[in-house]
C-alpha cells in the first residue's frame, strides 16, 4: 500500500486549498496522495444517498457524517487501480456535518477497521460565520490555519 485517497466532496474546496491539502498529506504519511473529486452533493442528496438536515442554529444544510462516509468510500473504491494500492481514504468537505437530528454539528467521522474517515472544514472558513476576507486566498489560509 503506498497511496492515500483524497476525495473532495462538494464544490466547495478551491483547487489550490485541495492542492495544498494533497500536499501535505503526501509529505506527512510520506505516502502518494491522489485526489479523487466528487462534485455532486445536491444529486447525492436528492437521490437519499446522502441524508441531510437543516442545523437548528445555523439554519444551513448538513450531511448526515455516516452517510457521506460511504458515498466517500464508495468513490474510492470506484476508482480504477486505486483499491490495490490505497492504504487509507480520507474524505473532506466545505459541508457541515452532523451525526443525525439530534446534535448541532461534527467536525468528522473515522472508521479505523475500514481505514478511512470524512471531516468538515466549513466551520475553519471565515464564510460560515458572516467574516469577511478579500479573496479566495485569504480564505484558504485561514481555513487551513484554523483546521491546524
Amino acid at each position: 500500500f503506498n497511496t492515500v485517497a483524497l476525495v473532495t466532496l462538494g464544490t466547495g474546496l478551491s483547487t489550490a486549498l485541495q492542492e495544498q491539502v494533497r500536499r501535505y498529506i503526501a509529505a506527512f504519511y510520506q505516502l502518494q496522495c491522489t485526489v479523487i473529486a466528487v462534485p455532486d452533493v445536491d444529486s447525492a442528496v436528492r437521490e437519499g444517498k446522502i441524508r441531510s438536515c437543516i442545523n437548528a442554529y445555523t439554519h444551513g444544510r448538513q450531511l448526515f457524517a455516516s452517510d457521506a462516509m460511504a458515498y466517500v468510500q464508495q468513490a474510492a473504491r470506484g476508482t480504477a487501480g486505486l483499491s490495490r494500492s490505497c492504504c487509507a481514504i480520507i474524505g473532506i468537505t466545505m459541508e457541515d456535518l452532523t451525526k443525525d437530528e439530534t446534535w448541532n454539528f461534527v467536525y468528522g467521522m473515522a472508521s479505523l477497521a475500514e481505514g478511512m474517515g470524512v471531516f468538515s472544514i466549513a466551520r475553519f472558513s471565515p464564510e460560515f460565520n458572516g467574516e469577511p476576507f478579500r479573496s479566495a486566498v485569504e480564505r484558504d489560509g485561514v481555513v487551513l490555519k484554523r483546521a491546524c
